[in-house]
């Protein structure tokens, strides 16, 4: 017997040093994805610095014709709590959460603690799913 599944939420957690490049994978590989109320998208510049005049070229303009909303955060996002707050508020009726990671062993770590964590605080139903990272 096949057991189907209906996944009906997806947060995307993505991280890069540069603001552009965000843009630039946003509008090329998750247009369609933006596009769809049950996907969160939530975009990192992990550069310490805001972009000079130059690399504000870069980026797209602020035009809503676009479909891809320029909404990009500075700093490392904190994903142990990113995870844990997700468990906690789509968990309600029993749903099952599936934690998927690609990236650096920091970034792993902090993820595999969380859905640790997930699961000694009572949430079953948490699954963890590690892929290789690297360039």
């Amino acid at each position: 017997m096949t057991t189907r599944i209906r996944t009906k939420h997806i947060t995307l957690i993505w991280a890069a040093r540069q603001r552009a490049f965000l843009y630039e994978i946003g509008r090329r590989e998750l247009l369609s994805a933006l596009a769809r109320d049950d996907i969160d998208v939530r975009l990192y510049a992990t550069s310490t610095s805001t972009p000079t005049a130059g690399q504000e070229a870069l980026l797209p303009p602020d035009d809503p014709g676009l479909g891809f909303s320029p909404d990009v955060l500075f700093g490392r996002p904190d994903i142990k709590g990113m995870i844990l707050d997700l468990v906690r508020d789509f968990h309600a009726g029993g749903t099952r959460t599936a934690v998927l990671v690609c990236g650096p062993g920091g970034m792993a770590d902090e993820a595999r603690l969380a859905v640790h964590r997930a699961l000694k605080e009572g949430y079953s139903g948490v699954e963890y799913f590690e892929e290789a990272f690297g360039w």
